[in-house]
């Protein structure tokens, strides 16, 4: 049995340094049914994700969202004992911190269990299909957190019950921006405006973790939510905020208002949708099933 879980690793090793994500993938999967306490799995796993999430950034720089969106949840979907295990043993990790996974952990938090950091603490790991449980090693030093999955809708939802005829500003629209000192700039528009009442409700466009609620000096009240790693819905200029930093959202729940909040001449909603850091067209992903 040795040779072959040898084997299995020579071989997915050689897919990863040929960059045959897939290939390595389906190895990795055969060797977990061999043998899931194998540490060279986590290694393994981790490099394969990064590959993904590599290769959906490519595929993103090149507007093909829905082939990036493939490459990440080919990351996301890596068994979950090994990837829960590698995210929290190392703490940072390509395909999201280990808040994304976890109910009731806020984001950009020390993760701890009785004041002591995880990394520190943790002396072993129970993973079963809802939750995670870390023992530590100090008596008592017991954490248990909710397994969640970002995202299980077909394609996004419209963030308000509004027709296409209050678009305001479409994707893509070049903008001029003149100074009264005579200078300016220019700019490409990378969502979507709907010029709507304030006040009006605006709703999560799909399940997912709310990352960020914050008043910035630009695009006043703003909401980003994660649905998977490193594919985020935002929402600017809000007049109220429903909710807060990480809590999960369902697809359709109401998460803020209408509003008019700092760089803005009049109530409209801003709309984005960000895949690898990069602004993808947000009608693309309402219209669509990028993630299927």
């Amino acid at each position: 049995m040795n040779w072959l879980i040898n084997e299995l690793v020579r071989t997915s090793e050689e897919s990863i340094k040929q960059k045959k994500w897939q290939d390595a993938e389906k190895l990795l999967t055969v060797l977990l049914t061999f043998d899931k306490e194998d540490p060279r799995a986590l290694t393994l796993s981790k490099k394969i994700s990064d590959g993904f999430i590599e290769s959906a950034a490519s595929f993103s720089s090149a507007y093909d969202y829905r082939e990036a969106i493939g490459c990440y949840k080919k990351a996301f979907a890596l068994s979950k004992e090994v990837r829960l295990k590698a995210i929290i043993e190392n703490m940072q990790y390509s395909i999201g911190l280990p808040e994304l996974y976890l109910e009731g952990v806020p984001y950009n938090t020390e993760l701890s269990a009785n004041g002591i950091p995880w990394d520190k603490s943790f002396g072993r790991i129970s993973i079963s299909e809802d939750d995670v449980l870390i023992t530590g090693f100090e008596p008592g030093n017991v954490l248990r957190c909710k397994i969640v999955t970002p995202f299980d809708s077909d394609n996004f939802s419209p963030p308000t019950e509004v027709t296409k005829n209050r678009i305001s500003s479409t994707y893509g629209e070049r903008r001029v921006y003149v100074y009264t000192n005579g200078g300016g700039y220019s700019s490409v528009h990378d969502g979507i405006d709907y010029g709507i009442l304030a006040g009006t409700p605006v709703h999560a466009t799909a399940r997912g973790k709310v990352f960020l609620v914050r008043m910035h000096i630009v695009t006043g009240n703003t909401i980003l939510i994660e649905h998977l790693p490193s594919v985020f819905s935002v929402y600017y200029h809000l007049s109220k905020i429903s909710i807060k930093e990480g809590d999960m959202v369902e697809q359709g729940d109401i998460i803020g208002e209408v509003g008019s909040t700092d760089f803005s001449t009049a109530a409209h909603l801003h709309y984005s949708v960000f895949v690898a850091g990069i602004p993808a067209d947000p009608e693309f992903f309402i219209e669509n099933k990028p993630i299927d």
